[in-house]
């Protein structure tokens, strides 16, 4: 996946060696990632995420912009959940807001 190998070397702030110690790694494995030789596998993915401090998806080409990482985000909007989720919130929010003290 070549946006993958893209998105890792404009994060990399130090050297491949570095950065793939700190994954117990090979330089040779990591350098594969960003060649696109190789790719990480779904654990490593979210290792690497977490590292960067940017989604999953962003790496995989699936987001235009890096952002950081929020479960808001991690759900559609139009999710019954997420919609039973907000209205809740919203109530809670009304009701702190009607308290007088």
């Amino acid at each position: 996946m070549k946006i993958l190998g893209e998105r890792l070397q404009s994060l990399r702030t130090g050297t491949q060696a570095e950065i793939a110690k700190k994954f117990g790694i090979s330089s040779q494995a990591y350098s594969r990632w960003e060649i696109g030789d190789r790719n990480p596998d779904p654990e490593e993915l979210v290792k690497l995420a977490d590292y960067y401090s940017v989604s999953v998806d962003w790496l995989l080409g699936r987001e235009g912009a890096a952002k950081e990482i929020s479960p808001r985000l991690a759900l559609p909007a139009e999710c019954p959940q997420c919609r039973v989720k907000d209205e809740l919130l919203l109530s809670q929010s009304r009701s702190i807001e009607n308290l007088t003290l």
